[in-house]
């Protein structure tokens, strides 16, 4: 019985020394690294766009009405909708341009 209990946790809980860290897997790592600087490149776009704004106006409620615009579509349609959107909007604007 009790060298059962042993395969059971060895095969629940296997050496540490079997497990890769996550940054031996590359792609994984990309991904990682990929997604912090997305994250901080939206940071610095919507602080700069709202130190803008209000320079532009010296009105706190402009700025209450860009972040109430950037971030209600986001709560009515989902986050990939409005993504597929602004693709949809992208390559339209391009082909027009191009035509």
């Amino acid at each position: 019985m009790h060298m059962l209990n042993e395969e059971i946790s060895s095969a629940v809980h296997p050496d540490d020394s079997t497990k890769a860290p996550f940054w031996i897997n590359r792609n994984f790592a990309l991904l990682a690294i990929g997604q912090v600087i997305s994250n901080i490149g939206d940071f610095v776009y919507t602080m700069t766009l709202l130190v803008w704004v209000f320079s532009m106006t010296k009105s706190a409620a402009a700025v209450s009405g860009v972040l109430l615009a950037e971030s209600i579509p986001m709560f009515v349609l989902g986050r990939w909708r409005v993504c597929l959107w602004i693709a949809g909007i992208g390559v339209l604007l391009c082909w027009f341009l191009i035509v």
